[in-house]
């Protein structure tokens, strides 16, 4: 015993050795037995991290990034049953989204939007803005000879309507339009100033301050009856009722005795639409549905309209892309009465074949994925998707409001205001005062503006004849 004390004594590093080994063993021994479920846990992990480094080595198709790009193959990606289910999640989210944007688009184009939101756009009235046909089973092919007759008397009643006052009942495109003082108006005033003036003198003996009394007075008695008929109506624009005088483009086929053919009446149709929504436009910036000072109301007239005059319309003749590189600088002809030209009275309107745009490139086959901005600043062209139609209207616009007039275009069936020219308007000379006109204190330019159209296919081919549709390339 003595020696092995002995020994300890003179080999304290071996004898600790000694322990750490019996230790060592000893904790060996107890992990080993009681962490087993440690180590199935560790290797669970581990074959899960294998896997997971298994599924970046997978080739993964994705979609493009943007429409009309082709796709492409990536690695690299974590691919799991998780992942998958939200991304199809997602995808089935945007695909209900994009149906309800697409049949949100569709409704606006073709005016059968919610009359709740017709109201917001147009005050408290229910106007309709729904793009019907002129007559009833005139599209896609008439029923009768006796349908495409009558369509002539209901095509200018569609013009005739667009000039008269706002209705709860009717459509959004009332002008609530009227003509400066007629002669026959200035006379009958002149003459009631002379009267009151000379009812107990001789006009004759009249020295210079009385002649000159006289002349203020009149010119008093015009502006008052000038700012009575401007207070009366909404905005100026010229026209007879039998339409030989007017701002539209009217289709000279509505005067005629032939029978018009279907491309024709489908010309006249999308004409009259197009003008329809230029009119809604104005009645929109012009707030019509406000009744007149005269009339009892809030005092929404001429005098501080935004757009005070509508000299004419111009459709630009063929569709942009097909048959018209469109009208880029163009301007609306304006009919005072003269030669029955284009943008007034009755016109030669068939199809518009070419244009004087000039021509166009076909449409495309594949949608809107191509742009031509040389053609205009948005670059459309007509293509599967959509038709585009350009048109060219003159205006006299209060300077100050013409934001609120690019503003009323874009409000209406994706219109686009595309090209705009300015020059100022005389007050005092025949467009202002000395024609009749009163537009207030306002200072007044002449707007000549080319606006885009766009109607999508997906409701205009129900209503398109065979002939149109072979016209636009519809297959």
């Amino acid at each position: 015993m003595n020696a092995l004390i002995n020994w300890i004594r003179n080999n304290p590093l071996s004898l600790v050795a000694i322990l750490v080994s019996v230790a060592s063993l000893v904790v060996m021994t107890w992990f080993m037995i009681g962490s087993g479920g440690l180590r199935d846990q560790l290797s669970q992990q581990a074959q899960a991290i294998k896997k997971l480094r298994s599924y970046r080595a997978v080739q993964v198709s994705l979609p493009p990034s943007k429409p009309g790009e082709q796709g492409y193959e990536a690695s690299g990606v974590m691919v799991n049953a998780q992942a998958i289910e939200k991304v199809e999640a997602i995808n089935q989210q945007m695909d209900r989204q994009s149906r309800l944007v697409g049949e949100l688009a569709l409704n606006f184009n073709r005016g059968t939007v919610n009359n709740a939101d017709v109201r917001l756009m147009f005050g408290s009235v229910a106007a309709g803005l729904e793009r019907r046909p002129m007559r009833e089973r005139l599209f896609p092919r008439t029923g009768s000879d006796s349908d495409a007759y009558a369509a002539r008397e209901d095509y200018l009643r569609a013009f005739r309507d667009m000039l008269g006052p706002w209705s709860p009942d009717g459509p959004a495109w009332r002008l609530d339009a009227g003509n400066p003082p007629s002669p026959e108006e200035i006379a009958a005033r002149i003459g009631e100033v002379e009267a009151d003036l000379f009812q107990d003198s001789d006009r004759g003996q009249l020295d210079e301050a009385a002649i000159q009394h006289e002349m203020e007075t009149k010119r008093i008695a015009l502006l008052q009856l000038f700012k009575e008929k401007a207070e009366s109506i909404h905005v100026y624009t010229a026209f007879t009722p039998d339409l030989m005088i007017s701002p539209f483009q009217i289709g000279a086929w509505a005067q005629g005795t032939m029978k018009p053919d279907m491309l024709t009446l489908w010309e006249a149709q999308m004409e009259l639409w197009i003008q329809q929504d230029l009119v809604a436009a104005i009645a929109w910036a012009n707030r019509v549905w406000e009744a007149s000072s005269l009339e009892g109301g809030t005092g929404t007239s001429v005098i501080n309209a935004p757009v005070k005059r509508l000299l004419g319309i111009t459709v630009i003749p063929g569709y942009v892309g097909t048959h018209t590189a469109g009208g880029m600088g163009q301007t609306a002809v304006i009919n005072t009465g003269g030669s029955r030209s284009r943008g007034g009275g009755f016109m030669g309107s068939s199809a518009g074949m070419g244009g004087r745009g000039g021509q166009g490139g076909g449409a495309s086959e594949h949608g809107p994925t191509d742009r031509n901005f040389f053609v205009s600043p948005t670059g459309r062209l007509s293509n599967s998707m959509y038709d585009v139609r350009h048109a060219a209207i003159t205006l006299h616009v209060d300077a100050k409001q013409l934001p609120r007039v690019f503003e009323s275009f874009s409000r209406i069936n994706f219109m686009t205001v595309i090209d705009c020219s300015m020059q100022d308007v005389d007050e005092f000379g025949p467009e202002g005062y000395a024609g009749g006109f009163y537009y207030g204190d306002a200072d007044v330019i002449r707007v000549d503006l080319v606006i885009e159209c766009v109607f999508l296919r997906q409701w205009t081919t129900t209503l398109m004849p065979d002939e149109a549709k072979a016209y636009v390339g519809v297959n």
